[in-house]
Parts: structure tokens; C-alpha cells; sequence
């Protein structure tokens, strides 16, 4: 059963359920993967521990990860993957080159080696910059090979869409057995098609840049008065 507790922000906020609070995670978090995030699988199995859904889970947790670890299975994207993860790890590096080279051009830190100076000065910067190139193609290729092949994990998302619904149904006896509001547990989702949830908006959001796209967000909430059958 949920425990009651009090969020780290706002200390005058009204408390929250724990157990519907991983509902509402676990359902946003796997409703972004139909639609275009890739979410590490890892990363959700608190909240599958905590919601008791390990039957939803091995059901689905195969075709999450063949979308989540989609890049890695691309020709070429694998050292270009590895290049990324390995500047990335140099960036508490560069925030203390940065630190550093600033200290040291007020005066706090006496260094008379030019080029050292500029190794901590600028250094950081190539390794941020290589990482944002390295990042980017790897992102438009992977965005290439999705539009060349629409068809890709349609039998994995729908998987994803009855989990999602198994979940919701479940979020909703949940929901009862605590006599909680609806209301407070709104979420914003990419699809409006799942049962047990009512639409109350309709967002149309952008991206702009390099990868521009347009998609409808929905402001969901659970329809209580939804007919729950027995979910194992």
C-alpha cells in the first residue's frame, strides 16, 4: 500500500500518494515512449516495484528496449555513441577547468603559462562543442532512419498503448481505494486515445530548429466512473 508523504518543493503543498504518484509517472513516462522519447528502461523499474505492475512489465520491457537502444543497432552510429558518452563524462572536467581558468584570470591563482591558461580557458569549450556536433548527427541519423522506415515498432507501441491502459485501470482502483481527486493527478499526454481518461484540453505544440515538428499534447484526466474489470 502507498505511504503518505510530503514533496521535496513547497513545504505548504498538499501531501501526495506515493503509490499514485509512480502511477502517474510510470503512465507519462511510457506514454512519451509512443510517441518519439527513448526512455532507459532501467529507469522506470522503481516505479514498476512500487505500482506492482511486473506482469505489464515483462510484456513490454523487451520492445522498450529495442526502441530505446534503437541507435546502437545502427550501422555506424556505435562509435560515434561511445565518442558522446565519453565527452560527456568530461564535463564536471571542464566545469572545473572553466572554474579555474576564471580564478586564475581575476588573480586569485598566479599562472604565468600561457598556454596552460588557454587549455583551461578553452578547452572545455572544444570538448562542449564536439559533443553538441557528435550529438547532433547522431540525432539526424536516427531521425533519417525513422522517417525512411514509418512502420518501425508499430507492434511494440501498441504493446505500449495496452500497458498503458492496464495501468491506467489499475491507477483508477488506486485512485478509489485512496478517495483521492482526479483533478490533482492530471497528466499531460502525446495520445488521447486510451480508455478510462477523459480529455479536458488540447495543446498544439512546436519544435523549431534543425528538427522541426508539430504534435498535439492532451491534458488528461482519469474517468472515475469508468467500468473497471478485474486486471491479474
Amino acid at each position: 500500500m502507498g505511504r503518505y508523504r510530503i514533496p521535496f518543493i513547497g513545504v505548504f503543498q498538499k501531501k501526495t500518494n506515493e503509490t499514485l504518484d509512480q502511477y502517474h509517472y510510470l503512465i507519462s513516462q511510457l506514454d512519451s515512449v509512443r510517441a518519439f522519447r527513448r526512455v532507459d528502461p532501467s529507469k522506470l523499474e522503481n516505479s514498476v516495484n512500487k505500482t506492482n505492475a511486473a506482469n505489464v512489465w515483462s510484456r513490454i520491457r523487451p520492445g522498450l528496449e529495442k526502441i530505446a537502444f534503437l541507435p546502437e543497432s545502427l550501422p555506424g552510429l556505435g562509435n560515434l555513441i561511445r565518442i558522446a558518452a565519453t565527452l560527456r563524462l568530461l564535463f564536471p572536467l571542464c566545469f572545473f577547468s572553466f572554474i579555474l581558468a576564471l580564478l586564475i584570470r581575476v588573480g586569485i591563482f598566479a599562472l604565468h603559462n600561457v598556454f596552460l591558461f588557454n587549455l583551461f580557458l578553452f578547452g572545455p569549450l572544444v570538448i562542449m562543442f564536439s559533443f553538441i556536433v557528435v550529438d547532433f548527427i547522431i540525432r539526424k541519423k536516427v531521425a533519417r532512419y525513422e522517417e525512411e522506415h514509418p512502420a518501425l515498432h508499430v507492434k511494440e507501441k501498441d504493446q505500449i498503448k495496452n500497458a498503458v491502459e492496464e495501468l491506467i485501470i489499475k491507477f483508477i482502483r488506486e485512485m478509489k481505494l485512496y478517495k483521492e481527486n482526479p483533478d490533482r493527478y492530471q497528466m499531460k499526454l502525446y495520445f488521447n486515445d486510451y480508455r478510462g481518461t477523459t480529455v479536458i484540453n488540447e495543446h498544439r505544440e512546436k519544435i523549431f530548429g534543425v528538427f522541426k515538428r508539430k504534435y498535439s499534447t492532451f491534458t488528461t484526466m482519469l474517468a472515475l466512473n469508468y467500468k473497471v474489470k478485474r486486471i491479474t
